[in-house]
């Protein structure tokens, strides 16, 4: 046996790696790698022991990788923390390996991130491990999206054993998740979850800028190569029909108010016969001129369009050819009946399918034949899913689809719809899709919304399908859908389809013509859930469809300096910017600006502008830009102020008799409208007027008034006349004392006045009529005091104006209404008046505020004392007047205050005025030079007026000496002196000499 082989093996040279070395899997191949020089497989063992150093049975084999590498493979059978020796020779290769034995087989996984059908992008979901019974591990989740991109995810150890993994996926496409336990995949991993990325379609206009109007285009580019995987669907609403969605038939319901068992959810509407059902065809034959005989001839039946011979469809089939063109087929005969030349055929089909009905009239077809009989069986439809059985449960939770599947296969040719009323009252809307690769067989999605009973109603053909499904939805969360349905409560038929392509790039192009204007809304979904926060809006406008309105149009009611409004009604014309521009009669311009009533109605847009001329104004208004078809709109604006009114029926009307106004009104249109109304006791009541256009400018208007009070004179409804009043009898003579037009009243006291009309010839009933500011009447007491003569007393209690009508015997007293002004005078507060002397030449500034005594009145001043006085008293603003007096003259003035013709309360204010300090150096004296005058001016050297004059000679004194004040503090000084030869003059203001006194005075001989 010599030579001997020694294994000489140094522990520096020997290295394990591997999951296998800490953990390994039951039913998993568990792999450590062993690295040493010249490694011989047979020589190398593996021993697997208890922590108690009890030896356990162990699979395993070596699988040479290189001369220094192998992969020592094994299998533990129990799961648990056991001890492995790994030896060369029987030679321990280092210390025993620590290795955990679970078993992933009985590794639990849950949660909708593994469970979901679809998933939005940036939605965190979750799942979880429940490793209780997998043994000692560790689990683990890797998550890995499109083009190997990684995503994280967390783990959270919820309680022992069960994990909890979460992840957010951020990009769209298929997500593979795979469940580890300590390193092997658990039952069913990896999973795949497919995920939808909204934000990932772009939904763009083809030609964003382009005015859409009825009949044109609307193209949208879709792209859903970012998307990931889901169902999308583009759905569009517009004005006058119901939701549009793109490839799948979508169909409306009304509201209903009450669900149960016999509610019928909506008017069905058959496409055809159902089997059993008869079908009648009328023939009138009255206007045929042969004898002729009438025969019918059915074929069929076929399954579908396609089955029939497309030679069986002609319309040059005759009676004698019929045979021929069946080859060998056999047709059967319907039934025929005859009165007074109205042929009725009738047959009852007892099979589905399509039949062919032929008519002839004699050898040769009727108009329109071939008719072709569609035949459908409701009852052979087949429908399973929930709500169909009443001992299964039919509950389901809000927000979950429910999906039926109909098979049709034996029900014939027909349309499978399907309807539904619920709790919430709200339309609802049907997916029906076709089964793929299953002939007429149909998938029905639908989700409730809100909880309660739902009852589910199938038609097939137009026919009721036996057996409504109903569901109770349990569920407390919410779903919102949107649809809209007409006015009236009832759906239109859907107009236009969406059709799509595929373009060359993967993007897709939707086409939708719609018919009618109004804004269409376009709302892409991706797996139901929308692309947008808010829907796409597309304005579709027709301009022909564009209501323009308002008095700023018309004229009517519009008059010089009042705001006039220009309404554009879009309702029916779909939504578009409104502008316009204003050519006044001067010619200048001006833009209106409109805008929508959004809490009333959005669809319609106000603009105003205020004339400020009389004349011709002219609009122009565009549309999304286009000029309307009424452009330009010529507007008469009338000035009440401008227009001049002449002849006898101006000041007052006589009741009965025809009665002529002459209009002045320039340029006035031809077809201005004139109209009159007379007013009795408040109350207005139009009046019938005739009108004659003079020329250009000038108009008679004839009217016969009613018995009335007054008569008021419109012009296109704006008021040019005062109100007229309407005279029975000539009331000039009567008297009137105690009030005047313009007087004022005190509040709540009482007023009265007399009248006389014993100057009236006509005996009459006298009436009083009293409005006050607020519109409120009173009621006056009338008591005849002497023959004929009345006194009349009433208690004003509004502040303001009060207008006060008096007639006698139809006719109006006084001319007119007495204008009077409700005062309170002791609301009137005047300031600035305090009772101190002021000086002479300062103006004394005050103010009288009369806001809170009633408006209208006029405020008056006067001034009382002992020399002459200015005083003004001028309206600032809202009843508040500033006054100012001054005067040269010193001494006490008396100021009084009337409201209305009535004092008020302090007045009068006493208002004393005094001179300056005397200043003798300010005085002046002329004309000294004059014997025997002079005079001196005091005026601007304050005091009061002492002044000392001397007059003497060389030898003896002036005989007299006489001062006269002139009133203004001036003085005339006169005297005579016997010797004048040299006169000495003395002149002294309050004891100080004036300057120059004394004067020396020679005189001449």
């Amino acid at each position: 046996e010599s030579p001997f082989t020694a294994h000489i093996i140094s522990p520096d040279d020997v290295r394990f790696e591997g999951t296998g070395i800490e953990e390994a899997a039951i039913g998993q191949e568990n792999i450590i790698d062993l690295f040493m020089p010249k490694i011989v497989p047979e020589e190398v063992t593996m021993e697997m022991m208890t922590p108690d150093h009890h030896e356990i049975p162990l699979d395993f084999f070596v699988n040479m990788v290189d001369e220094d590498h192998c992969q020592i493979k094994y299998s533990p059978e129990k799961e648990g923390m056991y001890e492995a020796v790994l030896c060369y020779s029987g030679t321990p290769l280092g210390e025993p390996l620590s290795i955990a034995v679970g078993n992933p087989l009985n590794c639990k996984v849950d949660g909708p991130g593994v469970d979901e059908d679809k998933l939005p992008v940036g939605q965190e979901t979750y799942l979880t491990v429940d490793t209780t019974e997998a043994g000692p591990g560790k689990p683990k989740v890797i998550v890995t999206g499109p083009k190997d991109t990684e995503v994280e995810s967390k783990c959270e150890q919820e309680k022992p054993g069960v994990f909890k993994f979460t992840y957010t996926p951020q990009i769209g496409g298929t997500h593979e998740i795979a469940v580890l336990y300590d390193g092997h995949h658990v039952p069913e991993s990896p999973y795949t979850i497919p995920v939808f990325s909204p934000a990932g379609v772009k939904c763009i206009p083809v030609n964003p800028e382009k005015k859409i109007h009825p009949g044109e285009t609307i193209e949208l580019n879709v792209d859903l190569r970012d998307a990931g995987e889901g169902d999308f669907s583009l759905g569009i609403e517009g004005p006058g029909q119901r939701p549009m969605i793109s490839e799948e038939a979508f169909i409306a319901l009304l509201p209903l108010d009450q669900i149960d068992g016999n509610t019928e959810v909506i008017q069905l509407q058959p496409e055809g016969l159902k089997t059993g059902n008869d079908f009648q065809y009328n023939l009138d034959t009255s206007e045929v001129t042969t004898d002729d005989e009438i025969s019918g001839k059915i074929v069929g039946p076929y399954k579908n369009s396609k089955q029939i011979p497309n030679n069986l469809l002609s319309d040059q089939i005759t009676l004698n050819s019929l045979p021929s063109v069946l080859k060998g087929e056999t047709p059967f005969e319907p039934k025929v009946s005859e009165d007074n030349k109205i042929y009725n055929i009738t047959f009852t089909p007892e099979d589905v399918g399509i039949y062919l009905l032929y008519v002839f009239l004699g050898d040769n077809l009727v108009n329109d034949m071939p008719c072709k009989i569609t035949v459908c069986d409701p009852t052979k439809v087949k429908i399973k899913g929930v709500g169909l059985d009443e001992t299964e449960d039919n509950t389901c939770p809000v927000g979950k689809s429910i999906i039926w599947e109909a098979d049709c296969k034996r029900a014939g040719p027909g349309t499978l719809k399907a309807y539904c009323a619920g709790p919430d009252n709200c339309t609802k809307m049907f997916k029906v899709s076709p089964i793929p690769n299953e002939e007429d067989c149909y998938k029905v999605k639908y989700t409730p919304n809100v909880p309660g009973p739902y009852q589910i109603l199938f038609a097939y053909g137009g026919y009721e399908v036996p057996g409504k499904p109903s569901l109770v939805a349990v569920d407390t969360k919410m779903a919102i859908l949107q649809e809209k349905v007409t006015e009236d409560g009832t759906v239109k038929p859907l107009e236009g389809k969406i059709e799509q392509k595929q373009n060359d790039d993967g993007t897709y192009t939707f086409f939708f013509t719609p018919t009618e204007p109004g804004l269409y809304t376009i709302a892409p979904t991706l797996c139901d859930e929308p692309i947008f926060e808010e829907p796409l809006s597309i304005p579709v406008t027709d301009i022909e469809k564009v209501l323009v309105t308002g008095s700023g149009v018309t004229g009517k009611g519009a008059k010089v300096g009042e705001p006039v409004e220009v309404t554009v009604d879009t309702t029916e014309s779909g939504p578009a910017p409104v502008a316009g521009v204003l050519t006044k009669p001067s010619g200048e311009k001006d833009t209106l600006d409109f805008k929508p009533n959004e809490e009333e109605n959005p669809d319609i847009l106000k603009s105003k502008y205020t004339p400020e001329v009389c004349g011709y104004h002219t609009l122009e208004l565009s549309f999304d830009d286009q000029m309307l078809p009424q452009n330009p709109i010529q507007v008469y604006i009338v000035n009440p102020e401008e227009s001049e009114l002449k002849g006898e029926g101006v000041q007052e009307a006589i009741f009965g008799e025809v009665n002529i106004i002459e209009c002045f009104l320039e340029n006035s249109p031809d077809d201005g409208e004139f109209s009159m109304m007379i007013e009795n006791e408040g109350e207005l009541v139009p009046l019938e007027c005739k009108a004659v256009k003079l020329d250009k400018d000038n108009w008679k208007v004839e009217y016969t008034p009613d018995e009335a009070e007054f008569v008021i004179l419109y012009f296109n409804e704006v008021q040019i006349s005062e109100k007229i009043p309407i005279a029975a009898t000539d009331v000039s003579g009567c008297i009137v004392e105690g009030i005047g037009n313009g007087d004022g009243l005190i509040i709540d006291e009482e007023k009265s006045f007399t009248v006389d009309v014993n100057a009236i010839p006509t005996d009459g009933e006298l009436a009083l009529f009293i409005t006050q500011s607020d519109g409120s009447e009173i009621e006056a007491t009338i008591n005849e005091v002497e023959s004929r003569i009345f006194n009349i007393t009433f208690t004003p209690t509004v502040l303001g104006l009060l207008k006060l009508t008096l007639r006698y015997a139809g006719g109006m007293v006084s001319g007119g209404p007495v204008n009077l002004y409700v005062v309170d005078p002791s609301a009137v507060v005047c300031t600035g008046i305090d009772g101190e002397s002021k000086l002479v030449d300062e103006k004394l500034v005050f103010a009288v505020d009369a806001s809170a005594a009633g408006i209208g009145a006029e405020l008056q001043v006067s001034i009382e004392g002992p020399g002459e006085c200015s005083v003004s008293c001028e309206h600032v603003s809202d009843n508040q007047y500033s006054g100012v007096m001054s005067t040269i003259y010193p001494g006490v003035y008396l100021l009084h205050v009337f409201y209305g013709g009535i004092e008020i309360q302090g007045s009068p204010f006493i208002c004393p005025f005094h001179r300056s300090e005397p200043d003798a150096t300010k005085c002046s004296v002329s004309d000294i030079e004059n014997p025997g005058m002079f005079m001196v001016d005091c005026r601007h050297a304050g005091g009061n007026g002492v002044l000392e004059v001397a007059v003497y000679g060389s030898y003896v004194p002036a005989r007299y000496i006489a001062v006269e004040h002139n009133g203004d503090f001036t003085f005339n000084v006169t005297y005579d002196i016997p010797d004048p030869v040299e006169t000495v003059i003395s002149v002294k203001w309050h004891g100080e000499h004036l300057k120059g006194s004394p004067f020396k005075v020679v005189f001449k001989k």
